[in-house]
């Protein structure tokens, strides 16, 4: 299954920076689009106002990966 990294705790300036570049097509490492076609959704408040909420969210602990 793909890998997505984790975005809750990103400080709000860097995750509205990321979806605007997202929303321009500044940003193209999205391989199925989803950040891409979500961001070009968004209105530049909503992006804004999705930032701060997720830089409210604590990071999930990580599970160790054992083999």
């Amino acid at each position: 299954p793909p890998w997505f990294p984790p975005i809750a705790g990103q400080h709000p300036a860097y995750t509205a920076r990321q979806l605007m570049a997202w929303k321009k097509g500044d940003r193209a490492n999205d391989p199925q689009k989803l950040m891409a076609f979500t961001a070009q959704q968004l209105t530049d408040e909503e992006i804004q106002a999705v930032a701060a909420y997720l830089a409210t969210l604590e990071l999930p602990a990580r599970k160790a990966v054992t083999k």
